[in-house]
């Protein structure tokens, strides 16, 4: 009996081990030569983006609008989903930056590599300039990944474009009249 208690015991823990270690590597957007997961939907690269884009906006979020920005190639479906998830952290309604120049919550870049995350980051900064950041992101079992350690960028930062894609596949056109352009969601 106590033998299968032990046996238990140890493959619960190399088990827990086994699934904090193991996270796939991830680059997205996917850059040229890399290898692993570079689709933005699969995990762990959505939970590493809603944390990031939680805190960012707990750190330097103004409490009326929270507009967010995925690198390119984000499809509306990763908005939504990403959206859907912060939602149940903050109390202002969630939307896609559509126009250029207006303050938004980018995500530049995301890298993982194994329970370590790194997440390139633009933001409002409270001179009414951008500002840029890495966090450093580490997972733990029980809570999932938090931002461990910033490294704010004091150069200047250009306005990022607006990447959200409408449902016919192109990037948005917020300059045209276009009734054919998918209409922005806001998610609350």
């Amino acid at each position: 009996m106590r033998s299968r208690i032990t046996m238990l015991v140890s493959t619960l823990v190399v088990v827990s081990m086994l699934i904090t270690g193991c996270a796939p590597v991830s680059t997205y957007p996917p850059v040229q030569g890399t290898r692993g997961v570079t689709n933005g939907h699969l995990q762990p690269l959505p939970d590493i983006m809603v944390e990031a884009l939680r805190y960012t906006y707990e750190k330097h979020g103004d409490g009326e609008s929270f507009v967010i920005n995925l690198p390119q190639p984000a499809e509306p479906n990763l908005y939504e989903r990403i959206s859907k998830r912060l939602s149940h952290h903050v109390d202002v309604p969630i939307r896609p930056m559509t126009n250029p120049g207006e303050p938004a919550f980018t995500i530049q870049q995301v890298r993982s590599r194994g329970n370590l995350a790194h997440v390139d980051v633009v933001y409002p900064g409270e001179s009414g300039s951008l500002e840029s950041a890495t966090y450093t992101m580490k997972f733990e079992f029980v809570g999932g990944y938090f931002v461990d350690h910033v490294r704010v960028w004091r150069v200047p930062v250009e306005t990022p474009p607006a990447n959200y894609l409408t449902h016919t596949g192109g990037a948005a056109d917020v300059t045209s009249t276009n009734t054919e352009t998918a209409a922005v969601p806001t998610y609350e």
